[in-house]
């Protein structure tokens, strides 16, 4: 039930090394891939977590867990598909390791 929580860290993680990366001049990109695989995952797991417990205590009608549902969805399709992500990271990896 706490992995939510660990997503959530390892999201904001992922996000400060991708700006730490970008504000040294670096390649920013295999971090920012990273956290766009993070924070897919970290939606999904949320939305996940939220329609368990209100629907356990019966309480979804009168909640406005849907609407967090819809952004959640929405902020999945936004930050990409993990084949396309990993494809990105890959690349980026690649270069790195060829100093290219």
């Amino acid at each position: 039930m706490h992995r939510h929580r660990v997503n959530t860290h390892v999201t904001s993680a992922h996000t400060r090394a991708a700006a730490a990366a970008l504000d040294a001049g670096g390649d920013g990109r295999p971090y920012v891939d990273l956290m766009r695989n993070q924070a897919a995952l970290t939606a999904r797991e949320m939305v996940h977590c939220a329609h368990e417990v209100h629907a356990g205590i019966g309480y979804m009608v009168e909640s406005d867990v849907h609407l967090f549902t819809n952004a959640a969805k929405r902020w999945q399709y936004d930050f990409g598909d993990a084949t396309e992500n990993n494809g990105s990271i890959v690349a980026a990896i690649t270069r790195i390791y060829e100093g290219a």
